[in-house]
C-alpha cells in the first residue's frame, strides 16, 4: 500500500481545502486506491489500527463536509467509475461509484 500513500506536507495541503475554498484541515495522509480490493484492504487496517479517514470523490464539497482533521482522505479518482440504474416500478433507483460526477 505504501506507493499509493503519501503523507507529504505539500500533498496533505493540497487536499486540505474544498471545492469552496470556505475550510481547511490538511489531512495526516492521502490514499489513492486503485482496486476496490485495495481499497477495502485500507479500510480494515485503518479500522484495526483506529485510524479516522474521510472520502473524497471529486472534492465538491463547498463548505468542507468531508474534511476530519488528523485523518486520512481516501481518494476515490483512481478507482473504476460504475454507474447502474434499477428500473425496478415499486422501487427504481440508481447507484454511482463516489467519483462519478452528473455529467457522467
Amino acid at each position: 500500500l505504501k506507493p499509493r500513500f503519501f503523507d507529504d506536507d505539500k500533498i496533505c495541503a493540497s487536499y486540505g481545502r474544498d471545492f469552496g475554498r470556505l475550510a481547511y484541515a490538511p489531512p495526516s495522509g492521502v490514499f489513492i486506491p486503485e482496486t476496490e480490493s485495495e481499497l477495502c484492504l485500507f479500510i480494515r487496517l485503518a479500522n484495526q489500527y483506529l485510524v479516522t479517514i474521510s472520502i473524497r470523490g471529486q472534492g465538491n464539497s463547498v463548505t468542507g463536509l468531508t474534511f476530519r482533521g488528523s485523518s486520512v482522505v481516501i481518494d476515490l479518482k483512481k478507482l473504476p467509475k460504475t454507474i447502474s440504474v434499477q428500473e425496478k416500478e415499486d422501487n427504481p433507483s440508481i447507484r454511482a461509484s463516489g467519483h462519478v460526477t452528473w455529467d457522467e
